[in-house]
């Protein structure tokens, strides 16, 4: 009665050990297969800088989700603009992709006074616009008007973060993405930024 036993347990093991192999062969197919549908739709960009803080910080990882001209960015959108096109000084160094925070939108004139936003669309009073996150420092007074395909786009961390004060509104060819998903914990970010890119 012993030697069927253990030739059933063999038997089972040998079967649990099959599915496992088969299962996770299937697992790897279909991530080997997705993955350049994932890659043409979502990014992963490790974030370097303090610029963004208190609610991006160094070391993040965030999913970019690609976009397209026919995409419709909305204020207080956390936008990935690549720095093709900027006059930048010949000293500074900049990342091919860095990320900021829409406050201007195409048409609008922009007021800043004493850390508020306001803004109109056409003549007539201006309204203050806030949004549900958290930023550090205030940004000066000052007035612009911007084009019909032009975006203000600013750092959270205003006394840390060179944004559209200093190079100006950016164009939305600039903008390549999107922030949809962001995570802290090293572990996953590695995991995350291995599987996207």
């Amino acid at each position: 009665m012993r030697p069927i036993r253990l030739k059933f347990a063999l038997f089972v093991s040998l079967v649990v050990v099959f599915s496992v192999a088969i299962y996770g062969i299937c697992v790897w197919q279909e991530f080997v297969f997705l993955k350049p549908t994932i890659q043409q739709k979502y990014r992963a960009l490790w974030i370097s800088g303090h610029s963004m803080e208190p609610n991006f910080h160094n070391n993040d990882v965030i999913i970019l989700k690609n976009i397209n001209k026919n995409y419709k960015i909305k204020r207080w959108d956390v936008v990935s603009v690549t720095h093709t096109g900027f006059y930048w000084d010949k000293n500074l160094t900049m990342p091919e992709d860095f990320l900021k925070r829409v406050v201007g939108l195409p048409g609008e004139e922009l007021m800043f006074n004493d850390g508020k936003i306001f803004a109109r669309m056409s003549p007539g009073f201006f309204r203050k616009v806030s949004g549900n996150f958290n930023r550090l420092g205030c940004t000066k007074f000052f007035r612009i008007r911007l084009d019909k395909n032009q975006y203000f786009v600013l750092g959270d961390n205003r006394q840390f973060s060179l944004d559209s004060r200093y190079f100006g509104p950016i164009y939305d060819f600039q903008i390549n993405g999107v922030e949809v998903f962001r995570t802290s914990n090293e572990s996953l970010s590695n995991i995350i930024f291995n599987a996207i890119n």
